[in-house]
C-alpha cells in the first residue's frame, strides 16, 4: 500500500500519532498540525469541534486564494 504524502512534506515516511487534544488546569486545548494552540474550551467535544472549524476555515482560505475569491 502506498502512502499519501502532503505537498511540501519531504524527508522521512515515519508517521507519528498524537493525542490533538489535552487538558491543562481545568481547560481543554487542541494542537493543529501547524503547532498553534486553540483554546481554552470548556469540554474536550468542544475543542474538537473548535479544531474541526479551525480546519474549514483554512480550507475555505486555501480554496479562495486558489480560485481568487
Amino acid at each position: 500500500m502506498k502512502r499519501k504524502t502532503r505537498t511540501g512534506d519531504e524527508g522521512s515516511t515515519t508517521y507519528y500519532r498524537t493525542d490533538r487534544y489535552y487538558s491543562e488546569m481545568g481547560a481543554w486545548y487542541a494542537k493543529t498540525r501547524e503547532g498553534d494552540e486553540l483554546g481554552p474550551f470548556d469540554s474536550k467535544q468542544d475543542a474538537k469541534e473548535g479544531l474541526q472549524a479551525h480546519i474549514e476555515i483554512m480550507l475555505g482560505k486555501v480554496v479562495n486564494e486558489a480560485t481568487g475569491s
